[in-house]
């Protein structure tokens, strides 16, 4: 079943992990990363060699996967964002511990995807 967009939104904001999808010399590579929404971005941080590969000038462009598995109901919620990332300017400690960013040491990057497609899938895990 597709989600709406509200409805992947709500599994956005309700993750705390998803996987920063982007290409390094044309290979696929998927990167584990802690999460925040604010508004609608979506908020994250990686090391500055990632950083490196992630938001090069005139390419930025990725995607983050998130999924939301709910025991009870048995349904596994899937949500797929494609957006432009950015740095994100300022890595003011009480700013990013606002948005459920902790402050990472020094040779991390903050950065942002401003989503330009969001869908979702919702799965019955009994079938």
């Amino acid at each position: 079943m597709d989600l709406s967009t509200a409805m992947c939104w709500e599994v956005m904001r309700s993750a705390f992990t998803g996987r920063l999808l982007y290409t390094v010399n044309a290979l696929p590579s998927a990167l584990p990363v802690r999460i925040a929404v604010h508004q609608e971005s979506i908020l994250f941080a990686i090391d500055s060699k990632t950083a490196f590969q992630v938001l090069p000038h005139g390419h930025n462009f990725c995607a983050l996967h998130v999924d939301d598995v709910c025991p009870q109901k048995v349904v596994c919620r899937s949500v797929v964002v494609l957006g432009a990332a950015d740095r994100l300017c300022g890595d003011d400690p009480v700013l990013l511990s606002a948005f459920g960013l902790t402050a990472r040491p020094e040779d991390f990057v903050y950065a942002r995807i401003e989503p330009t497609v969001i869908n979702g899938v919702a799965v019955d895990l009994c079938d």
